[in-house]
């Protein structure tokens, strides 16, 4: 999106005048992999913010298969929808919270408007970062897109890509810098001190980057009595 790890690296000099962090410079290699944490650091913080830095995937299911791989990339869930043979979005799936849930019949509110298919395509999952497990069994090949936060790539080389804003790369390489510097003294708490104030004005932004109009309440649920 934004860049390479190499202006996070004059970022981090700047911060640090003592670091020699230039192509083949002493500290160089010692500085990427502390920037590849602050990576993971912050990936990891944005996990726990709703819609932050959200991007889309597919993941496909096999027929008579009650199971799809969990994506390795998604640290995040936000929803998942299934998609006509066209790759239009045509419902939401909802989500199953009990454990085997899945099985043999549907959650509410699905059992009351469904019946209870033996396959078809999906209306409902449960999930656990291993699989997904799909409700009813698929009876084909179906194309599920999936709202999330996906890892990136860690950073190797200072070539490579930088998958987020410009205006991340002061924090990244504040807590980089600041990592490096655990080795003469700090305590690993000052870590999750420094991701508290660099990373949650960030955050706090990217979350909510669309203020045109105020955020209507939204039910799923209605009680008649």
């Amino acid at each position: 999106m934004a860049g390479t790890v190499a202006d996070i690296l004059d970022t981090c000099e700047l911060l640090d005048n003592e670091l020699e962090v230039d192509s083949g410079e002493d500290d160089e290699a010692l500085a990427i992999r502390a920037i590849t944490q602050a990576q993971h650091y912050f990936e990891t913080f944005c996990a726990t913010f709703p819609k932050v830095l959200q991007t889309v995937t597919t993941l496909t299911t096999t027929a008579n298969t009650e199971t799809t791989t969990w994506t390795s990339s998604i640290i995040r869930l936000d929803a998942l929808w299934y998609l006509d043979a066209n790759s239009n979005p045509v419902r939401k799936l909802s989500r199953i919270d009990e454990i085997g849930g899945h099985v043999p019949s549907l959650p509410w509110p699905l059992q009351v408007t469904l019946g209870t298919p033996a396959t078809g395509a999906p209306y409902g999952y449960y999930g656990n970062m291993a699989n997904f497990y799909w409700l009813p069994r698929p009876d084909a090949t179906h194309t599920i897109r999936v709202y999330g936060l996906l890892e990136q790539s860690r950073f190797t080389l200072r070539t490579d890509a930088v998958n987020y804003p410009y205006r991340c790369h002061l924090a990244l390489a504040q807590f980089a810098v600041k990592l490096l510097s655990l080795g003469v003294g700090d305590s690993s708490g000052e870590l999750d001190r420094l991701a508290g104030q660099v990373f949650t004005p960030l955050l706090r932004q990217l979350r909510k980057f669309d203020r045109s109009e105020p955020v209507g309440r939204h039910y799923t649920q209605y009680h008649t009595a």
